[in-house]
């Protein structure tokens, strides 16, 4: 599982991100297998000063569910995403850290929608460089 973004300011207090992501699982009952590719689109206000500050923000993942041998369980997809999160990052370029509530509402049908049909709480980390 991977993702890779790119994130852009408009202030010191919003930032802009769209990313990119795609993995493969394999069921447990069966040999068959899940691919999911994800595009989050999300807008994200900062709070405090200095390197430590709260992220709040939202936005839109779109996305794609191929699952073999079950055509039904396939197809596109869109979630509403959210974050509450930690942000580490000194002004300039350089090490970039944040770790937060992720929590997802997947739309649609509750074999496609992504993780899953309505509400989802999840957790994310990630480590990057802003030049």
């Amino acid at each position: 599982m991977f993702s890779i973004n790119y994130e852009r300011e408009i202030s010191d207090r919003i930032r802009a991100r769209v990313g990119f992501g795609w993995w493969t699982s394999e069921s447990f009952f069966s040999d068959a297998e899940t691919s999911l590719t994800t595009v989050p689109v999300t807008l994200a206000g900062l709070l405090g000063r200095g390197a430590h500050r709260l992220e709040l923000g939202g936005g839109l993942t779109f996305g794609n569910r191929e699952e073999e041998n079950i055509p039904e369980a396939s197809g596109t997809f869109l979630s509403l995403t959210g974050l509450v999160g930690y942000r580490y990052h000194r002004p300039g370029p350089g090490f970039l850290f944040r770790a937060g509530f992720t929590p997802f509402y997947g739309f649609g049908d509750e074999d496609v929608a992504y993780p899953d049909k309505g509400f989802f709480p999840s957790l994310g980390i990630s480590f990057g460089y802003a030049f």
